[in-house]
């Protein structure tokens, strides 16, 4: 018999490469562009309706934990920043974010690819 194949894990992991070092307006943060299913789920979920009711501020900081792995203060002074943008701008920063981090293609849609993709 062939070894299980966990489904979810395969569907939806990503796996985009090394870490990536980005700045917004000086504040410098390392993304991470590998993760489990699990945790693209996570993220994916930041973007549904279970969070609308929890303030932008909040739902940015957890964005920012899960794919970064910049130190606290790092994350904290980005976010910060981050929240200064007007909305347009925030809206497409943070898209990019997603993207450099390969949960997001460019045409905005998640999970365009998986590990074995």
């Amino acid at each position: 018999m062939s070894e299980k194949i966990d489904i979810f894990e395969k569907a939806c992991s990503i796996d985009a490469g090394e870490p990536q070092e980005i700045t917004l307006r000086g504040n410098d943060l390392t993304i991470r562009r590998n993760f489990t299913a699990d945790e693209v789920h996570k993220i994916i979920r930041l973007y549904g309706p279970e969070v609308a009711e929890q303030p932008l501020q909040e739902v940015t900081r957890e964005l920012i934990d899960l794919i970064s792995t910049s130190e606290e203060k790092a994350k904290a002074d980005f976010v910060n920043d981050l929240m200064q943008l007007s909305f347009p701008e925030f809206n497409k920063v943070q898209s990019l974010l997603t993207q450099i981090a390969g949960i997001r293609g460019e045409d905005g849609n998640f999970l365009t690819g998986s590990k074995d993709s």
